[in-house]
């Protein structure tokens, strides 16, 4: 989801992680606004190159065409468990996002 389409600035997004998110490391001033493979990209179109994975996170890049394919066939196969790979971390931040972004998910 592009910055413009969630009707909040850029600063209206840092204000809500600073006031939701634990602080357990230094974050960047630095919003990624979309991102293909090991690329992130700004609100800007700037590419920046992705070194953050996270915690019990694989850095597998983002979108990856292989990965996307695998949850595919994980969510064909094992129906009673519960994928959800649309749903993003600003999903976790605001509620309405998640309910515009994955609509039908059991995750948002």
């Amino acid at each position: 989801m592009r910055l413009k389409d969630t009707g909040l600035t850029a600063q209206d997004i840092k204000d809500k992680v600073n006031k939701y998110m634990i602080e357990t490391y230094e974050r960047f001033d630095f919003l990624a606004e979309t991102a293909k493979d090991q690329y992130v990209y700004d609100e800007n179109g700037d590419a920046y190159l992705d070194f953050y994975a996270g915690i019990a996170v694989n850095s597998a890049g983002n979108c990856n065409e292989k990965v996307v394919k695998a949850v595919e066939l994980a969510r064909e196969s094992l129906k009673d468990i519960t994928l959800d790979g649309e749903l993003q971390f600003d999903a976790a931040i605001v509620k309405e996002i998640g309910e515009r972004t994955a609509p039908a998910s059991k995750v948002a």
